[in-house]
């Protein structure tokens, strides 16, 4: 039984230091990248590995360069509060669904 590709990959509570931005944002693609590789997307196929971010917001300027980083490397969209459910939704709490831009 071969394996299989994973569709997603889930990172937490993981932005809070700037110096660990750009090293987070080049990993999740590598895993990205890698997952689509191994789903065989193909040249100018879909994308089809998502990588979500769920954080809880502590600086605003570290927020603000890690979506400007993500925006570099993924089509990024911000999950609205009113997707979240409600027992976990916060307005300190932001969630990002990403996708690799075509290399």
């Amino acid at each position: 039984v071969g394996a299989v590709a994973p569709g997603a990959i889930l990172c937490s509570d993981c932005v809070y230091n700037p110096s660990l931005i750009a090293p987070l944002v080049a990993c999740a693609r590598q895993l990205c990248d890698a997952a689509d590789a191994a789903a065989d997307c193909g040249e100018g196929g879909s994308r089809g590995c998502v990588v979500w971010f769920a954080m809880e917001v502590r600086a605003v300027d570290v927020l603000e360069e890690f979506v400007q980083a993500l925006c570099g490397a993924f089509h990024v969209a911000r999950v609205p509060f009113e997707l979240q459910a409600p027992s976990h939704s916060s307005r300190r709490c932001l969630v990002y669904a990403c996708r690799a831009k075509t290399p």
